[in-house]
């Protein structure tokens, strides 16, 4: 092939509109580069979009009309681009759809051992490798399965037994899905990054009688904030059915902290939590307060990091413990003195300190974490102890 033939070869497969343009230079971001009219000679920047409806005079595309195209140039220039999009239109992969499926694959006909005839047979063989194509589109299998031999032997046994007439292939999950509803599941969820660097993040369901795969979710590109975690959670949970939840197991990222307080049910122990940050914070960031409460009560107030294993439920419990020290200090003669130096704040803390229903529900939060707390403080070790539990039980 001589290399005017290539050439000619070349710019057949190009659109013929850039004939009438002369490229600049190429710009960063897909097929954009700067061309100038051969006609009018302004230069635009752009795809081949904006060079067709330059050049044939298209409006609402976001570039001017060319202005010197004559009636019979357009007339010759629209009979081009209309062949070459014909010609386009034919070398394009056409969408073959999926073979029909046939009913008859679903049953087994009682003639079928007593011998059926060649068109017959060659029907059902065909409806056959039509369900099976179907299995590998559907699914997005890789077609090197088909070389697999247990898949082979699978198909040749299944097909010369004449003992598996109405086989149902085994749901191996089933039996596991039906205990959820007498002894519960937990809902784990965890975010990493794949090696290709996307951001996904996966559910579990964890039970007696084992852990099961739900999905992985594919978050490149989302904003993953406390509403798109909770809607995540919210579609789990519904999959698995909220009667069989027992609880939601996340890590401690901060997003999965926030994500708390969309849950309304749930609202009463945040609050809780936030009330008491709030007055440890007030005595702690104020020296005569500070000094007022250490001469009532014999235990010292400390802040822990919200990393930090169980941070809420051991702070609450540090509350419990000085619980008679702040009414102490409420009580105490100096309160009446430095309360005047933050008034809302002081009417804050006195209110929370001397309500008998706010210490209720922290008696609450204790008496049901208390249980999950001392075990998962036990089984934080190195060495096996599940051996240990039936002792600590009692």
């Amino acid at each position: 092939m001589s290399a005017d033939s290539a050439e000619e070869d070349f710019n057949s497969s190009l659109p013929p509109l850039w004939k009438f343009v002369s490229v600049e230079h190429k710009i960063s971001g897909g097929g954009n580069v700067r061309f100038t009219c051969n006609y009018c000679g302004k230069s635009f920047p752009g795809s081949f979009v904006r060079v067709k409806s330059h050049l044939l005079k298209i409006g609402g595309t976001g570039i001017a009309k060319c202005t010197r195209v004559s009636s019979n140039d357009l007339v010759i220039t629209q009979r081009e681009q209309r062949e070459f999009e014909t010609r386009a239109a034919k070398v394009l992969p056409k969408e073959v759809p999926l073979p029909p499926s046939n009913s008859r694959t679903n049953s087994f006909s009682s003639s079928a051992s007593t011998g059926t005839s060649m068109g017959t047979r060659l029907q059902a063989r065909q409806d056959l490798d039509y369900e099976i194509a179907r299995m590998f589109y559907s699914s997005g299998l890789a077609f090197s399965l088909a070389k697999n031999p247990y898949y082979i032997r699978s198909y040749t046994r299944a097909v010369n037994s004449k003992h598996l007439a109405g086989y149902v292939p085994p749901g191996l999950l089933e039996p596991l899905k039906t205990a959820w509803k007498g002894k519960g599941v937990s809902i784990v969820s965890d975010g990493w990054t794949d090696a290709q660097r996307r951001s996904l993040i996966s559910f579990m369901a964890a039970s007696e009688g084992g852990t099961m795969f739900l999905q992985a979710v594919n978050c490149e590109g989302e904003y993953k904030d406390k509403y798109f975690i909770c809607n995540l959670l919210k579609e789990v949970i519904l999959s698995v059915g909220p009667q069989n939840v027992v609880q939601v197991i996340t890590d401690n990222a901060p997003n999965t902290q926030a994500n708390a307080e969309t849950y309304e049910e749930c609202s009463w122990v945040t609050e809780v939590t936030g009330d008491v940050m709030a007055i440890e914070n007030f005595i702690v960031n104020h020296p005569m307060r500070l000094s007022m409460f250490n001469a009532n009560s014999q235990l010292k107030l400390f802040s822990l990091a919200e990393t930090r294993f169980a941070s809420s439920i051991i702070m609450l419990k540090r509350l419990k413990l000085i619980k008679q020290g702040l009414f102490n200090m409420l009580v105490s003669p100096n309160w009446a003195n430095y309360r005047e130096d933050n008034v809302q704040k002081s009417a804050f803390v006195k209110e929370k300190i001397l309500n008998d229903l706010w210490w209720d529900k922290i008696d609450y939060i204790i008496a049901l974490m208390e249980p999950i707390y001392e075990m998962l403080r036990k089984a934080d070790t190195d060495k096996p102890c599940l051996h240990l539990v039936y002792d600590w039980w009692d």
